[in-house]
């Protein structure tokens, strides 16, 4: 009954690399600038620890170029040079990502200032690797403002500090950013977001950007999130207000949520720089979208929709037999299922939907018994039969 596939997992990967790297923003400062005719490589790490799920790594080297720039504005062509992706359960030598084409185009405008305006890609390119690329390049988006801005900065024993309102593929929030200054002229960014995109969570969100002042180069950025889903239904809360024809024979108003807990970390450095022929831009061919993660696609085709479906029908059994009253079994048994309903194709939802809800339908004898209780979850995880989340 475990939890099928490879490409779970690459959601999962997907959406924490998002998560913790696309910071859309405005500043004023002059800090990013990649030289023309000179690609910057840099190394890039990331874990992620999904309490009671398991631990994710991606191991990564990315070459950013200019192919094109003005006074404050420069297009940069992102190279993934290398990627790969392992858990602690699927074990050493199992790479996620083995195989993939990240060799389609992609490029970003960013300002001097760290605001990127929207990214250029190939609409042929698989979602999750697009989500990818959109990582590597969300991780120099920042809000950096310089000492000079008196009305914003405020004076630190450090350096200085600053308040700004940021809108970034999360939505609207605030942070504090702290400035240390060394000896050097080189400058420390450590960013402090205050609250979190998602209702009744609690987060603690830190990004450090080093800015090397005599390369003239960002040498790196590290991130690190602790994430904290709600565990207990707010005030005001109706679990039955969209159960819509099911009904249940005991009221109940308060209802205990499995922790959902995620510790992460991400950090790009700085490798080395050296000439190379500057890319060539596809003249056709390519669309221009954002980094919002809403433009990322991170439904699977490629899953295995048969060996889906039969863990489905093993979770709903083991449902099925489980006390009404819940039990940690159970509760195990529900986040497998839903972990499978978000691996599926919509293609694939609409059909289970059809099956399992309309009593107008036909459907074999062996699934007629599992229509009560799925029924049931399709409602509590979210699934309808229009636009699939």
């Amino acid at each position: 009954m475990a939890v099928p596939n490879q490409w779970g997992t690459l959601s999962i990967l997907c959406l924490l690399l998002l998560l913790l790297t696309l910071m859309v923003v405005t500043c004023d400062g002059k800090f990013l600038y990649f030289k023309p005719g000179v690609e910057y490589k840099y190394k890039f790490k990331s874990d992620a620890r999904v309490k009671s799920l398991d631990t994710f790594s991606v191991r990564a080297k990315v070459g950013y170029q200019t192919i094109w720039e003005n006074d404050d504005l420069q297009e940069i062509c992102l190279r993934v040079i290398y990627a790969s992706m392992g858990s602690k359960a699927a074990g050493e030598g199992v790479d996620a990502l083995e195989g993939r084409d990240f060799s389609k185009w992609f490029s970003f405008n960013i300002t001097r200032h760290g605001e990127i305006h929207n990214v250029t890609y190939d609409p042929k390119d698989d979602d999750s690797t697009l989500a990818f690329k959109k990582g590597f390049a969300g991780l120099f988006a920042s809000k950096l403002h310089d000492e000079d801005n008196k009305e914003l900065v405020d004076p630190h024993p450090e350096g200085w500090k600053y308040d700004v309102t940021e809108t970034g593929h999360e939505g609207l929030h605030k942070a504090s950013y702290i400035v240390k200054r060394s000896e050097d002229g080189s400058h420390v960014f450590t960013k402090t977001r205050h609250d979190h995109p998602v209702e009744h969570a609690k987060a603690n969100y830190t990004k450090t950007i080093h800015y090397d002042k005599e390369k003239g180069i960002v040498h790196s950025v590290q991130i690190k999130e602790d994430f904290i889903a709600m565990d207990k239904s707010p005030e005001g809360f109706d679990l039955l207000a969209n159960l819509g024809p099911i009904k249940t024979k005991s009221a109940f108003k308060k209802v205990d949520i499995p922790e959902m807990r995620t510790f992460a970390t991400g950090h790009l450095e700085f490798v080395t720089q050296h000439q190379r022929k500057t890319p060539v831009k596809p003249k056709t061919g390519l669309v221009i979208g954002d980094l919002s993660i809403e433009s990322a696609n991170i439904h699977g085709d490629d899953v295995n929709v048969t060996q889906a479906l039969e863990h489905l029908r093993s979770n709903l059994t083991c449902m099925r037999w489980e006390p009404a009253k819940g039990t940690p079994k159970l509760t195990n048994c529900f986040r497998k299922l839903r972990a499978i309903v978000e691996s599926l194709p919509e293609a694939e939802i609409s059909k289970l939907i059809q099956n399992y809800l309309n009593p107008k339908n036909t459907i074999p004898k062996n699934l007629s018994k599992y229509r009560p209780v799925a029924g049931s979850t399709w409602h509590v995880i979210g699934v309808q039969s229009k636009p699939h989340n």
